[in-house]
């Protein structure tokens, strides 16, 4: 079917607004190829009708130049996209690990009580909705939710009153601002704050703000540098990359081939879904500038005139902060035809996904961005070679964007004097979990884990006793509370312990909490979360939260025990993305050093303990 045929031949007559219709025309515009208006269509589409009929399907076929199949199957893998009209103000409930050590079960049965629905069900006056969702980036504020777009942290059953009496007296509920710590301006006894150092200031996302504190002067300096010039500075700064996986910045641009008469890219994933990180969201909330500034110091290295940013879905709020400072950029000339006075363009585009945790990995964002599912790519070839619409792209992190204007501007050796020798800089930390301060913290890599947790967080909560840390995002090894104690935060001393630095989201976990417990909630969302595409993936993540919830509903034996150890090592390294190594190596590291937890756990209706010979049971 092609596009001139759906013109001549409209497959459905729905409808939307004249309003809608504009942004309808405005998306499939932006994109050098209309696919990619695939998902911001039916977010426009959703918008206005409130959920994706089948009507809706044939509209957005038509419009593209695509079969309805390929729009349904892309509809369906986003698990934010509805397909039934659902309440006028849906209640989503985080429920990861942060969030349920923080009470997100209560809020849940507090709300199906107070509202007199189940979950999935909609009250008869169509106003409330209830959804269990896994990671919203609010760790640090648990228990939490979203309503509709926007966030509400650290809930309490008067909020909740509060929340419910205003939508049904007003029609409307109130954003509330986020209430995250973010430190003193002395972390660590480092006055330097490459990234965070605007946070404390009043209306700190507004350019007037930035630029008063010597914001975009970074870019004008890289401007008056040769690209490869710029490379060079941010490979002798030593910055990898803050997504996870930690790979030197500026070899990563170095690899873009500049010779094949193809537009080069940069995707900035600020898809933040891994459990226990909230790093990303308050630098969009707070500094949007300081990432705007880095995507045009990144751009022009790399020799890339068009750039986009892939936001979660659920950071709606965000996306709003985040084309705000866009147009004030533009205004200022950071932006558009000539940024900052040269003879270098950059256009800015973002792009909203719509709930897949996959989309985090790079070739699932690209794929995601190209409008289809977010299927992991085999590799190679790499994206820095054939990745967007197959032109040289790269993709970094937020945080690493926020990076480059402190190094562009004070030169590689000063970011090399923060952290240590082989992992330079800062880096941040969402902390979440029983501590006094929860939140997000700039510190120099190669801090002590507990001067993190004792000096920057407070200390524990009082009646807290330290078990567990998980120091990098849900998907890397724990370590118990006696490795913490000499742990240091960089990469290579965490590789020593048997773990990584990843995102840097630091999971506290005390005596309350039951590592069983703990595992199968990390089970439940990467079987979720997992896209299918592999089968040790789909299968294997299925396999290990049910055999979970089996054993923790009490039903288990020590045979179920030793059948999740053993499909995680199935899984490891099988796949074509680092999803199933995301819940392997922590099944692994629980069964390891929590042992006798999973030993209890196992023990089976005949009264034969875990790990014992049923001969040595007692008759």
């Amino acid at each position: 079917m092609s596009s001139q045929q759906t013109k001549s031949a409209p497959l459905t007559k729905f409808q939307l607004s004249k309003e809608s219709e504009k942004k309808v025309e405005v998306a499939l515009s932006r994109f050098p190829d209309r696919r990619s208006a695939l998902l911001p269509l039916l977010w426009i589409v959703q918008g206005e009708k409130g959920f994706v009929s089948d009507e809706a399907v044939l509209y957005v076929a038509d419009k593209i130049g695509i079969a309805p199949p390929h729009v349904l199957e892309v509809l369906t893998f986003y698990t934010m996209f509805k397909r039934r009209q659902g309440g006028k103000f849906l209640f989503q409930v985080c429920r990861t690990l942060s969030c349920e050590m923080g009470g997100s079960g209560w809020v849940i049965d507090y709300l199906k009580e107070k509202l007199g629905i189940d979950v999935g069900e909609v009250t008869k006056d169509g106003l409330f909705e209830i959804l269990p969702v896994v990671g919203l980036a609010g760790c640090g504020a648990a228990p939490m939710m979203q309503i509709n777009d926007d966030y509400h942290e650290n809930l309490t059953r008067e909020k909740l009153d509060g929340f419910i009496d205003e939508i049904r007296t007003k029609g409307e509920v109130a954003p509330a601002p986020a209430k995250l710590y973010f430190g003193d301006g002395q972390q660590g006894g480092e006055k330097e704050r490459p990234v965070t150092a605007n946070f404390d200031l009043k209306d700190s996302h507004k350019i007037e703000v930035y630029e008063k504190s010597g914001g975009y002067q970074a870019l004008k300096k890289a401007l008056d540098l040769p690209a490869d010039g710029v490379i060079e500075e941010v490979k002798a700064s030593g910055l990898r990359g803050r997504g996870g996986a930690g790979f030197p910045t500026g070899v990563k641009w170095s690899f873009v081939p500049k010779n094949l008469g193809k537009p080069i890219y940069l995707c900035v994933n600020a898809d933040e879904s891994e459990p226990g990180t909230f790093k990303d969201r308050v630098l969009l909330e707070l500094d949007p500038h300081r990432v705007i500034e880095g995507i045009a110091i990144a751009s022009y290295a790399i020799g890339c005139t068009t750039a986009f940013i892939y936001f979660r879905g659920e950071f709606g709020p965000q996306i709003k902060i985040f084309e705000k400072a866009i147009e004030e950029a533009k205004a200022r000339g950071y932006l558009g035809k000539g940024i900052a006075g040269s003879k270098v363009d950059l256009e800015i585009i973002t792009f909203r996904g719509a709930g897949a945790y996959i989309c985090g990995e790079e070739t699932a964002l690209i794929e995601s961005l190209e409008g289809k599912k977010g299927f992991p790519r085999l590799k190679p070839p790499f994206p820095a070679v054939v990745g967007l619409y197959a032109c040289p792209t790269i993709v970094n992190n937020v945080e690493t964007m926020a990076a480059l204007p402190f190094i562009l501007k004070k030169g590689a050796g000063a970011y090399q004097g923060l952290g240590t020798e082989k992992s330079p800089g800062t880096k941040l930390f969402s902390v979440s979990g029983p501590v006094k301060r929860p939140g997000v913290f700039e510190v120099p890599l190669g801090y002590p884990l507990m001067d993190m947790i004792e000096k920057e967080c407070g200390g524990l909560l009082p009646g807290s006793e330290l078990k567990a840390v998980i120091p990098g995002g849900s998907s890397v090894p724990i370590l118990t509370a006696e490795e913490c104690q000499d742990a240091c935060l960089d990469y290579e001393s965490l590789n020593e312990k048997g773990t990584f630095l990843g995102s840097g989201g630091a999971i506290i976990i005390d005596q309350n909490t039951n590592m069983v417990d703990a595992l199968r909630n990390l089970a439940q969302f990467y079987s979720h979360e997992s896209c299918g595409q592999c089968s040790p993936c789909r299968e294997g993540t299925g396999w290990i939260n049910r055999i979970l919830t089996k054993i923790v509903s009490g039903d288990g034996d020590q045979e179920d025990v030793d059948l999740v150890l053993r499909t995680a090592k199935n899984m490891r390294g099988a796949t074509i993305c680092p999803l199933a190594d995301g819940l392997a190596m922590p099944v692994e590291s629980y069964y390891k050093k929590f042992l006798p937890e999973f030993e209890a756990a196992g023990r089976n209706a005949s009264g034969v303990e875990a790990g014992k010979d049923p001969g040595e049971a007692n008759p």
